[in-house]
């Protein structure tokens, strides 16, 4: 998804990043990657989930920048007491499975591995903003995976204590199934400009600027529901920017 440079905490105070990565090279690499940019600042690497955990609770950074495996390890170490760092998931290949369960286990954002400088700087500095973020070739595998996962979606029912109406629910409910605006004026026999109105109102009753941020609020609400009801294992939304 496209996201617009966006300012950080704080201008005088660089970013805290934590980096875990297996390779020393690749470390390397992503430090100069990082620190390329003025307000990032890499105060601490580990080629383990021990050491980057323990990193994390002592340096208590912003950001941790984790390779997909070591993310694995670190969500089993740490379920107890998961990192307050931002998590930000480093894929090989923009595999669907690895998308998918980047955000399942938490993260704030997907990067490639091979991303140049400017796409790390963007994704990072979003993240900071409190935004989820994820590039632009993976938006594309991230709707698959939501079509194929989830099929049609049914209205939240977690969601009434917004304010929503029905309709806005039931629409909200696709949209995060990853349907694109005309596919919901389609079902609903209304017009597209409809459609945004009822997407604006959305957005400001339960308080995000993006589908994919309404894709993730619905995840997280809808998730401790599904546990009490016993489901196996909650669904996840996850949608593109428009």
């Amino acid at each position: 998804m496209h996201s617009q440079t966006v300012p950080l905490k704080s201008e005088s105070s660089p970013a805290r990043i934590v980096i875990a990565a297996v390779e020393s090279s690749f470390r390397t690499l992503l430090r100069k990657q990082v620190e390329s940019e003025a307000h990032f600042h890499v105060v601490g690497a580990a080629s383990d989930t021990r050491t980057a955990l323990a990193l994390v609770r002592r340096l208590k950074p912003d950001i941790l920048l984790i390779e997909c495996a070591l993310n694995r390890e670190l969500s089993l170490r740490s379920s107890s007491a998961p990192p307050d760092a931002g998590i930000v998931v480093i894929i090989e290949t923009p595999r669907i499975e690895d998308i998918v369960e980047a955000f399942e286990l938490g993260a704030k954002g997907v990067v490639m591995r091979g991303s140049l400088p400017p796409v790390w700087r963007t994704g990072l500095r979003s993240i900071l903003a409190g935004q989820y973020w994820v590039e632009d070739k993976s938006v594309a595998l991230l709707l698959e995976a939501v079509r194929n996962l989830l099929g049609r979606p049914q209205p939240p029912a977690a969601f009434p204590d917004f304010g929503l109406t029905l309709r806005e629910m039931e629409i909200a409910g696709e949209i995060a199934a990853g349907r694109s605006n005309k596919d919901v004026s389609r079902e609903f026999s209304i017009c597209e400009r409809t459609v945004k109105h009822h997407l604006t109102n959305i957005f400001k009753k339960v308080g995000v600027s993006s589908r994919l941020e309404l894709a993730v609020l619905m995840r997280d609400r809808i998730a401790p529901d599904q546990q009490r009801r016993g489901l196996d294992k909650p669904q996840l939304y996850l949608v593109s920017e428009p």
